[in-house]
């Protein structure tokens, strides 16, 4: 069925997603000077940085071997992103097409827009960071960080509302608890961006746990072909 083969391609771009985080996770530095934000990761301690001070911190004194090979590590992490962008873009475009052709309703179209917004602040947040990479003392600091924080937030909040939409699209079907483990990012934004040293990484993993349901709920469409309409769970 088309839906099916919708959901199979899906899971491929989901799982090649995934796939890209891996490789992310060891492009990126792994350990920085700053104990401070050692709470997250190096890459989203740099993304959700507030202040001169804390990137300052993350990328330690001028000058040193460690700051050499931390700026290396975020430059060739922040190249390797676009390929990450692409992919997630292309994953949960496939979700929601999978939704319209299951469904027959064309309202989950009206999320492709968001996706379209989330890939272009992703693309104006690498931008900026390749700016504070190549110079994190540079005196447009101030200026280069309120312009991360616009980007930054502007993509996790709508990434928020793309999960919460993906909680609508599995309730509507009385997948309940699916769409429960999809609602946490858009309780999170708020908390996050009040505190985000310490509530941002929550915001992250629920962000990801969302992808994780829309991707197993891929591979089990992706897995029924062949069976009868009749004998299909529709909560699958």
């Amino acid at each position: 069925m088309v839906d099916q083969r919708a959901f199979t391609c899906c899971a491929i771009l989901g799982g090649a997603s995934f796939l890209m985080v891996m490789v992310l996770l060891v492009v990126y530095p792994m350990q920085i000077p700053s104990a401070e934000t050692a709470f997250l990761p190096p890459a989203l301690a740099l993304q959700f940085a507030t202040t001169a001070e804390q990137i300052a911190s993350i990328f330690g004194p001028p000058g040193t071997a460690q700051r050499a090979n931390i700026v290396q590590s975020m430059s060739n992490g922040n190249t390797a992103d676009y390929v990450f962008m692409g992919l997630y873009a292309l994953f949960l475009a496939a979700f929601f097409h999978g939704q319209v052709l299951k469904t027959e309703l064309r309202a989950w179209w009206s999320v492709l827009p968001m996706i379209v917004v989330v890939l272009v602040f992703d693309i104006l947040e690498n931008q900026v960071l390749d700016r504070i990479i190549a110079a994190p003392n540079s005196a447009l600091i101030g200026r280069h960080i309120g312009a991360l924080q616009l980007f930054t937030w502007g993509k996790w909040s709508t990434l928020a509302v793309v999960s919460a939409v993906a909680a609508m699209a599995f309730i509507a079907r009385g997948s309940f608890v699916l769409g429960a483990l999809c609602l946490p990012p858009l309780l999170l934004v708020l908390p996050a961006y009040k505190s985000p040293g310490t509530s941002a990484v929550y915001l992250v993993l629920a962000v990801g746990l969302s992808w994780i349901v829309m991707l197993a709920h891929a591979i089990k469409r992706s897995i029924l072909k062949g069976t009868p309409p009749a004998l299909v769970h529709d909560r699958v």
